[in-house]
């Protein structure tokens, strides 16, 4: 697959390109509703598509789950705390189409044998998996099975987690294949902005999990991990996962009002007070790859358009892309057999 050049409206403005190119007034919440002008309407009714969202009982991936739900999608929300999950579900329940049933399952993102444990509990196709769970620590801690928590919860765990529903992936996206509804099941790692500055670096990684550092930044362990999230998306379509049925994608969701920005960047929420974007538009655009019936090229996506994830240079070499996906399949004890199963 080659790059995605930004697609950007064609019809923006002078004043338009200009806003967007600030970065203040494209990720902000002001960005999103004239972003949201060039939208095309949802289908009212999700069609029984199952989505799977890690991270669903809280910020935007429980904005995805009662968005989702509300369209009649089947909707499975992998979540850590059980007292958060079943107060999110019990709140999406009571907006859910009545046809179907929201299903909540108990996962710690960073316990892989937990995670094999819940992806048991998910039954028939699945036609959408959205990689939301994501945080940014203060201090440098390890997860469940030892590796330090941003590449825990936003590369291990999604990797194995994709592993695990790939047949499931396979058949959902075989069935909306010959339904000629669109081209497969979709992949969607919500990625961040932060991601822009920095580029694939394996030792990076791998150092930040073998021991703590003598200084840690958890911005910086925030923005190499959700580069990776999408130089992984890259690397799978490249390599054909699922055989031509499922596609991944990558997003950011610009500037979210969520728990975790209040608590780990209280300054920047501070700065930004008024400007922030909502739960619901943080979540359009995974919401819009999950529903769909359009069928799209793998790509980076932020506000419904395919934009380039190099605006700051720090494009990898295949090799490096290589060597993270070498990575991964090694510390959870995967060949990568299953990519083109």
């Amino acid at each position: 697959m080659g790059d995605v050049r930004d697609t950007t409206y064609t019809a923006r403005t002078l004043w338009e390109w200009l806003l967007d190119t600030s970065v203040y007034f494209s990720f902000d919440a002001t960005g999103y509703r004239r972003h949201a002008k060039h939208f095309t309407a949802l289908p009212d009714d999700a069609g029984g598509l199952k989505v799977v969202i890690t991270g669903a009982n809280s910020g935007i991936g429980y904005a995805c789950a009662m968005e989702l739900a509300r369209r009649g999608g089947e909707v499975v929300m992998i979540c850590r705390d059980q007292a958060r999950g079943e107060e999110a579900l019990a709140l999406i329940k009571s907006r859910a189409t009545p046809s179907v049933e929201p299903q909540l399952i108990l996962a710690d993102m960073t316990d892989h044998e937990r995670l094999k444990v819940a992806t048991e509990q998910i039954e028939g196709p699945v036609h959408a998996l959205i990689h939301n769970a994501g945080l940014l620590p203060l201090h440098w801690a390890r997860g469940a099975c030892g590796h330090e928590l941003t590449v825990g919860v936003h590369l291990l765990g999604p990797t194995l987690l994709t592993q695990r529903l790939t047949p499931q992936l396979i058949e959902g996206g075989r069935a909306l294949q010959r339904a000629g509804q669109r081209e497969g099941a979709r992949v969607v790692w919500m990625s961040s902005g932060g991601m822009y500055t920095k580029g694939v670096d394996i030792g990076y990684l791998r150092d930040l999990s073998a021991r703590r550092p003598a200084r840690y930044d958890g911005v910086e362990a925030y923005a190499y991990t959700k580069r990776a999230q999408v130089e992984l998306a890259t690397l799978l379509n490249e390599l054909g996962h699922g055989g031509g049925c499922v596609t991944h994608h990558s997003a950011h969701p610009g500037w979210v009002d969520t728990p975790g920005v209040q608590t780990s960047l209280p300054s920047f929420w501070r700065w930004t007070q008024g400007r922030l974007r909502s739960l619901a538009e943080g979540a359009d655009t995974a919401v819009w790859l999950a529903l769909t019936p359009e069928r799209l090229s793998p790509g980076f996506w932020f506000d419904r358009v395919a934009r380039s994830p190099y605006l700051l240079g720090k494009r990898p070499r295949p090799d490096q892309r290589e060597a993270l996906l070498s990575y991964l399949n090694g510390e959870l004890g995967l060949t990568q057999t299953w990519v083109t199963q």
